[in-house]
């Protein structure tokens, strides 16, 4: 497990999963990238990342059914444009969104 994941994962509580589990919400993990690199190299890169996520979390036991990994790639860049470093890492991140 990379670093980046394991300090993810001990930053998110195990409250909002058992909120989820009893309101029948549904989770969504994205993962995002810079835009270094082609289009689709990207979209598969976040998305791999992505099912990281989901696999940790399903082991930690949130139910499968209830989470979902979504890479973007670049497509929703927090910062425009990413032509520095500091921008780039700005624009490389996991969300989690629970909706309830």
């Amino acid at each position: 497990m990379s670093a980046i994941l394991a300090l993810l994962l001990a930053l998110v509580p195990q409250a909002p999963w058992d909120i989820a589990k009893q309101a029948a919400g549904k989770a969504t993990t994205g993962s995002h990238t810079d835009t270094s690199g082609s289009a689709s190299h990207n979209k598969e890169l976040s998305q791999k990342r992505a099912q990281v996520i989901v696999k940790e979390l399903v082991a930690r036991g949130v139910p499968q059914n209830e989470i979902v990994g979504v890479g973007k790639g670049s497509d929703e860049p927090r910062v425009k444009p990413d032509n520095t470093p500091a921008k780039k890492a700005k624009n490389r991140r996991y969300e989690i969104r629970v909706r309830l």
